[in-house]
């Protein structure tokens, strides 16, 4: 695939979440001359991840589509390492990307083991020291144990690593490539391509964005949610609840039950492209959500956010008042209102101008990966 002096980077990808961020590094990478870069992608996650290469134009040279019906965590790893493994001896890269904590990932770096090639590990040092989020917590861990080289979002990632007695001189701080991309999504005048959601008065009206998606989350839980979320639909009339349900068959079955009865203000819609999801996000008053991704986009958009877990491995997301916590078995339906009332309306369009400053994590992180190529 390449002239014999050219630098090889594999980079495995496998779900909506690693493609997101990695979709500017891989950009990014495409601008160094001598370097080619490789993009496997296991198939994870199938109709998540179409959107998004789609909306990014990321070429795919290779897809394992390895999703099958009630797919389980050892079929995954299993049937990934076997994939990758025979991947990277057959394109013989000089290096390869993981991403995050995916099951993905963690195949990809013990492919990398497998094979002796040197592994990056992007967003690195993130940590709960709990047993969840089940299961990426163990992952990370165990990716650590894999990589040569660690690309983190901040410092705190970086003092937790030297923690753990990994080399400080492997260490680097590059930031964190989602900036990236919802800096390039943000519209004023954005026009969703989910045509329901443009029929919201985002100025007039608060909206509430509902994402629940993650294994650990009980059946009797995902119950709560829903109890919630209907009885304040019914009693108020101006709150726009907006729920992008997950694909996943157990949760989907659930909410669709619950949901029989659906209020006008209460919208369940398929997952939504990225950019629907941040300009959505950009517009909402609240977000309530278990996903670490969506948790770190509320963040950086300044919304109010309740975390439906335990731990969170993103403590920088928690310096903000406009965070919090809130364990299942907490008041879900006072504390949501509770956070409304500190809520806008009004969209704060300035917003886009202060994320203008973190955008050059994708810059950076691929600058590195090159800095790293040239001395391997």
């Amino acid at each position: 695939m390449s002239q014999s002096n050219d630098k090889i980077v594999f980079v495995c990808l496998g779900t909506r979440a690693d493609i997101i961020k990695m979709c500017p590094i891989i950009n990014e990478l495409k601008r160094f001359e001598n370097v080619k870069t490789y993009v496997c992608l296991s198939g994870q996650h199938a109709e998540l991840a179409d959107t998004v290469i789609k909306d990014y134009k990321i070429t795919i040279d290779n897809n394992f589509s390895v999703m099958k019906h009630g797919q389980t965590l050892e079929y995954l790893l299993s049937i990934m390492i076997e994939k990758f493994a025979s991947e990277i001896k057959r394109i013989k890269p000089n290096i390869v990307l993981v991403h995050g904590d995916t099951s993905t990932a963690l195949a990809g770096a013990i492919s990398a083991q497998y094979t002796e090639t040197p592994l990056a590990h992007i967003e690195a040092g993130l940590r709960t020291y709990a047993n969840t989020p089940y299961p990426e917590e163990l992952h990370r861990r165990l990716i650590t144990n894999c990589a040569s080289y660690f690309l983190c979002p901040d410092e705190e990632n970086k003092k937790i690593l030297i923690s753990e007695k990994i080399n400080p001189q492997n260490i680097f701080v590059t930031g964190n490539s989602i900036t990236d991309i919802i800096y390039s999504s943000l519209e004023k005048d954005y026009i969703f391509k989910n045509e329901r959601l443009n029929t919201i008065n985002y100025e007039n009206d608060k909206e509430v964005i509902v994402t629940l998606h993650r294994r650990e989350i009980k059946d009797s839980e995902i119950v709560l949610v829903c109890d919630a979320i209907k009885k304040l639909a019914k009693k108020n009339k101006n709150i726009y609840f907006i729920w992008p349900v997950h694909p996943s068959p157990r949760i989907k079955n659930i909410i669709l039950k619950e949901f029989s009865i659906i209020h006008k203000n209460l919208f369940l819609l398929e997952p939504l492209c990225v950019r629907d999801m941040h300009n959505l996000i950009y517009r909402a008053s609240l977000i309530i959500t278990d996903s670490g991704g969506v948790q770190e986009e509320a963040f950086y958009l300044e919304k109010p956010t309740l975390v439906l877990r335990d731990h969170t491995e993103r403590p920088f997301c928690m310096d903000s008042d406009k965070c919090k916590i809130l364990p299942k078995d907490e008041d879900l339906e006072k504390e949501i209102l509770t956070m409304l009332d500190m809520a806008s309306e009004k969209t704060d369009f300035s917003i886009k101008k202060k994320l203008s400053f973190r955008t050059s994590a994708s810059k950076k992180t691929a600058s590195k990966i090159v800095a790293i190529l040239e001395e391997i």
